[in-house]
């Protein structure tokens, strides 16, 4: 509450000044700066970093976002806020060296260490704002392809980390990442005992933290108790109760109630973290903060084979539906396949001086000999949040709508007028903000992105956010910044485009048919039907374009009170096994279920992944992309 208290004064502040003043002591209206909108009859630039960046900010610190696209290629400075309590399970009664972890929950402690004969439940307790620095993507998450990539790039050049004898070392590879990670930020002079970064968040099926030292004076231990649960007596047929006990309340936890309609709250950190203003290290697809990195131009010429994409980015539809709908959706989930494999150590080495200079803007370094750059002080975060809630959910109902042209074909001049009259108000929400009708209308080329008119909207529309940030208004910005400032307006680009386009296509059809401006002969309702199949393409190609897969996915049933919407996030995955003990961890790779199905354990083969690299593993697409409803001992089945 203290930031929004903050945001709430400095808006009454503003409030109370300019209401002070006499009326005729007006600002002028702020022109805007004039863009022209693409005019090729390709839009998009499938291959563009922008809308890869962009969803990225806009994921930072959600669980949802983050287990539909696990690779995450951003590190961001956070801070978490003072008196936030820390949990931290264990199996015996000692406390715990450094470095090692906390959950912010603590259900996900419990759930971790809550199943041995002797159990402890330890609670920190922050004395100050701690600085911390975030991993984005499913960053904890022992095996999977790809989500561990940027913390092995950052600390070894590499995705395979640093040689030894071979074999994949589980939580030891775990703890040597936590100590490579700590050390680099006391090596770089970022963090120490009671200040700067002192702890790395991360996230699986919850969020975590490495804390680098526990003898810090920015955490007090405020309770330790053995929180071991009894047995039961000849319960040996079964899971234990305390194991059963432990992960149910976890799932409970950490799984999607689609009742409250959003993505998974983590109550606890989104009270207690915030994300900071700069971003660092970009990556993979984020790579266009380090412009010329080769990695990007191999995902490129990767992208142009297998999305059948030119070699400008823009993308070759085929011409039959059911291609054309499995293409789309292949467009919208690529980032998904973003990886890092085959990343030079020339590369890596770049990653490493973004994320020094960026963090050294931000003021956490030791050194006060090192001039600052600018910061404007935006919620990055929030601000692409808040065009996600804007437009996601309405760009759904406009392709539902376009779609719906059965009242089109049998040509009721009536059903005609009320499809368009919808399509229309639905367009008039988009162009709202942006769009003052004319007076005259009587111009041909009037409603067209190409005209003067189309120009200064388009622009409106484009630099909504970003108006005074152009370069006529002299605001001193840093390298980050102007990264981002660069996605954002990409990306509404992309959103404005369409907008135009499709808005300004319905205005000159409803005039040609409605307006007692123009001959009602000028158009008849067969015209409709073609011109709704160009805007329903516009509007899809725009939705696979933007890459927001995870909003546009949901569990279509209501889930009943003890129900929740499930999809499979790493340790929390069913596997359809016989209800008994647990497989024991990184062993017998392939179990044999009770109908003579393998199915993939973690890993543990002599021929597995080298160095320090989780083993490999993919979830379930079907059961990633089509949620479900299911009570909470779905995953102990």
């Amino acid at each position: 509450m203290g930031l929004i208290s903050n945001l709430a004064f400095i808006w009454l502040l503003i409030w109370v000044t300019v209401a002070a003043r006499s009326f005729t002591d007006q600002q002028e209206v702020l022109q805007p700066s004039i863009a022209t909108p693409p005019s090729s009859v390709y839009h998009f630039n499938y291959s563009s970093s922008a809308p890869h960046i962009f969803a990225s900010v806009r994921g930072l610190l959600q669980q949802w976002p983050n287990t539909f696209f696990p690779n995450g290629h951003t590190i961001a400075p956070c801070e978490i806020r003072s008196f936030t309590n820390f949990y931290h399970g264990r199996q015996d009664e000692g406390l715990p060296p450094s470095p090692e972890w906390f959950s912010f929950d603590i259900e996900m402690a419990y759930g971790i260490m809550g199943s041995t004969r002797n159990s402890h439940m330890l609670i920190y307790q922050t004395t100050r704002p701690v600085g911390c620095l975030y991993f984005d993507g499913e960053s904890a998450a022992l095996m999977g392809a790809g989500a561990m990539d940027s913390q092995m790039v950052f600390l070894y050049g590499n995705t395979t980390g640093s040689p030894h004898d071979g074999q994949w070392r589980g939580l030891g590879d775990e703890y040597d990442r936590a100590m490579g990670l700590c050390n680099w930020v006391k090596d770089n002079g970022f963090g120490g005992l009671g200040w700067g970064i002192e702890g790395i968040i991360r996230m699986n099926a919850g969020f975590e933290m490495i804390w680098c030292n526990f003898t810090s004076p920015s955490i007090r231990l405020i309770s330790h108790l053995n929180v071991t649960a009894p047995l039961l007596q000849d319960d040996e047929s079964e899971l234990s109760p305390k194991l059963q006990i432990r992960t149910i309340q976890l799932i409970q936890k950490i799984l999607l109630d689609p009742q409250i309609g959003g993505e998974i709250q983590t109550e606890s950190l989104f009270c207690h973290l915030k994300v900071g203003v700069g971003l660092l290290a970009p990556l993979g697809g984020m790579a266009l903060l380090v412009k010329g990195l080769p990695l990007e131009l191999v995902r490129s010429e990767e992208e142009q084979r297998r999305l059948n994409l030119t070699k400008f980015g823009f993308w070759n539809s085929p011409t039959d539906s059911r291609n054309r709908k499995i293409a789309l959706q292949a467009l919208t989930r690529r980032r998904r396949q973003h990886r890092l494999t085959g990343i030079s150590q020339s590369d890596a080495s770049l990653m490493n001086d973004a994320a020094k200079r960026a963090l050294t803007n931000l003021g956490f370094s030791n050194s006060s000999q090192i001039a600052r750059q600018p910061c404007t002080g935006i919620d990055w975060s929030n601000l692409a949040d808040e065009i996600v809630q804007r437009h996601a959910n309405s760009l759904v109902i406009l392709q539902l709508s376009l779609n719906d042209t059965d009242s089109l074909t049998n040509q009721n001049n009536t059903a005609c007028r009320q499809w368009l009259s919808n399509v229309r108000s639905q367009m008039h929400s988009f162009l709202l903000p942006f769009l003052e009708y004319p007076q005259s209308q009587n111009s041909p080329n009037l409603w067209t992105r190409s005209s003067s008119f189309g120009q200064e909207t388009y622009s409106r529309c484009r630099y909504q956010h970003t108006r005074l940030l152009a370069s006529d208004q002299d605001i001193a910005l840093g390298f980050e910044e102007r990264v981002l400032i660069s996605a954002f307006e990409e990306t509404l680009g992309g959103i404005c485009t369409m907008i135009i386009d499709v808005g300004f296509a319905v205005e000159r059809m409803w005039n040609g048919l409605y307006s007692s401006n123009h001959p009602t002969a000028a158009h008849t309702c067969a015209d409709i039907l073609p011109e709704a199949k160009d805007w329903l393409n516009e509007v899809e190609e725009l939705m696979a374009w933007l890459g927001w897969a995870q909003e546009w996915v949901r569990c279509e049933e209501r889930c009943e009170w003890d129900e929740k919407c499930y999809i499979p996030m790493w340790p929390l995955i069913h596997m359809d096994m016989p209800r008994g003990p647990p497989p024991s961890p990184y062993r017998d790779p392939y179990r044999k279920a009770a109908n003579g199905h393998s199915h993939r354990l973690p890993y543990d083969k002599p021929d597995g992944p080298p160095y320090g690299h989780p083993p490999p593993w993919e979830i379930d697409d079907e059961d990633l992309w089509n949620p479900k409803c299911v009570k909470a001992n779905y995953i102990m089945r």
